[in-house]
């Protein structure tokens, strides 16, 4: 979406309050009288929090990003703690989608992200913007998970999960 047809950060201040600390949005500002002081938006099925400004909808996180720092954020905006509905500022970073891919929940049988088992062995990888790299094949899943961890903080740093 073309940055001129989002409300100006002016304008979302106008309509709305976000208090940083509880991560909540309100009204402010309605052509709905009994909106004004109510909290902004429906959860939406993707567990997200959406707000309807001028015809157009918008994830709260977003807007609360926007009317914060005064600017549309250029990349995705990550929930640290991978609660959609936590809009507490703390909790909301701008992030390039590898970064915020590294952050989303994960789980296959042996219950960690890039760890397989092969036989009684165990195999780790990682992977960044397509490419595979393995990692190696270890005698325990805790070796497997370590190589994999110690790759993670190396790569996607504070966006390791």
């Amino acid at each position: 979406m073309k940055d001129s047809f989002k409300p100006t950060i002016e304008r979302l201040r106008y309509l709305l309050h976000y208090d940083p600390d509880t991560g909540v949005i309100k009204w402010i500002n309605n052509h709905r009288k009994d909106f004004i002081g109510k909290e902004a938006g429906n959860i939406r099925d993707d567990g997200k929090r959406r707000i309807k400004i001028d015809g157009k909808l918008y994830y709260a996180h977003v807007v609360a990003w926007a009317i914060y720092h005064g600017y549309w954020p250029t990349l995705t905006i990550d929930h640290r703690n991978r609660d959609g509905l936590d809009n507490k500022l703390k909790n909301l970073r701008e992030a390039t989608y590898t970064q915020q891919s590294q952050n989303r929940s994960f789980h296959n049988s042996t219950g960690h992200r890039g760890i397989r088992k092969q036989g009684k062995k165990f195999s780790a990888q990682i992977q960044m913007q397509g490419c595979k790299k393995h990692l190696g094949t270890y005698a325990s899943l805790d070796e497997a998970v370590a190589a994999r961890k110690a790759a993670e903080r190396e790569l996607f740093g504070e966006f390791a999960p």
